[in-house]
Order: C-alpha cells, then sequence, then structure tokens
C-alpha cells in the first residue's frame, strides 16, 4: 500500500536580503499562500519541513494532499511571499529527490 505523503524539493530565493530562511518562515510562507489562495478551510494542508540547505537555497517538505495544490498556491503568491519557491522534484520517496551531498542525513 502506498504512502499518504509526498516529498518536494524547493529551490528558494528570498525576496530581500534581509528575509531569513530558516523551517518557520518556509512553513509560514507556504501557509500564508495556501490560505491566500484557498481561504482558511480549503488552504489547511499538512506541512512537514524536513530539511533546509545550510545557505538557505533549498528546502525538502513533506506533504499529505495532492503536490498540484501546494505547487499552484506557491505559485499564484509568489509576488507577495517573502520567500521564492520553485519546484525542483517531487515522489512518494524521500530519497529520490535529495540533494545528492545531503544523502547521509537519511541514514542517521
Amino acid at each position: 500500500m502506498g504512502t499518504p505523503h509526498h516529498y518536494i524539493l524547493f529551490s528558494l530565493q528570498p525576496s530581500t536580503a534581509a528575509t531569513t530562511i530558516d523551517p518557520f518562515t518556509i512553513r509560514q510562507t507556504m501557509n500564508n499562500a495556501l490560505i491566500q489562495t484557498f481561504g482558511i478551510v480549503g488552504g489547511s494542508l499538512y506541512i512537514d519541513v524536513l530539511w533546509v540547505a545550510q545557505d538557505g537555497s533549498e528546502t525538502v517538505v513533506k506533504v499529505r494532499k495532492p503536490v498540484s495544490t501546494l505547487c499552484g498556491a506557491l505559485t499564484s503568491a509568489s509576488a507577495s511571499a517573502g520567500i521564492r519557491m520553485s519546484k525542483r522534484k517531487d515522489s512518494a520517496f524521500l530519497p529520490a529527490i535529495m540533494p545528492s551531498g545531503e544523502q547521509a542525513l537519511l541514514e542517521d
């Protein structure tokens, strides 16, 4: 039986040099985009930020709903978001999307 979770690798670009990129800011940006696009009820989506690159250029998140819901919201709300996010890869299998240098994180 398949997992209800889906993993997405995003590339990140802060809108200003002063924008901090951390798991809380990433999750808040995603939630704000979902609420702006779908409203409070339609925008409720389980999001778990699993990994953020040390330089803040990439992140991996785990979601339960279809990937298109989150990616669509991020695309439509990218102008007002503090962080611009672009989907690079998605998969139901986490090791398939982790950047090659970060595979060791999965072995802990």
